[in-house]
């Protein structure tokens, strides 16, 4: 369930909240975000899920790769503002592009 919310969340926020046109590129690049964090958060970094699905221990030989305090963090935690981020950026970059597309060009 984690995934779900880190990799589409921000993307449905968006269309559900705002009143301009989908950005497809930026729920793309955000989707890609959310799920590639979320999945080597849980599978390297949390203890809880990295135990239960034993991929870094089979890799590395430690259950994880950090150890502290840090290692139970839940991906869910890091993975949705990395989404966010993605989707922000992405969508601030093709509105920048686009702008300049449909500015005249200069007279010489």
């Amino acid at each position: 369930m984690g995934m779900t919310a880190a990799a589409l969340l921000p993307a449905f926020v968006h269309g559900l909240y705002t009143k301009g046109r989908p950005n497809k590129r930026a729920a793309v690049c955000s989707i890609a975000v959310g799920t590639s964090s979320y999945l080597f958060w849980a599978l390297f970094i949390n203890k809880s899920s990295s135990v239960f699905l034993p991929i870094c221990k089979m890799l590395t030989g430690d259950a994880v790769l950090f150890s502290g305090p840090i290692q139970y963090c839940d991906a869910l935690i890091v993975s949705l503002p990395l989404s966010i981020a993605a989707f922000l950026i992405v969508m601030a970059i093709d509105r920048y592009c686009g702008s300049r597309k449909m500015q005249p060009a200069e007279a010489e």
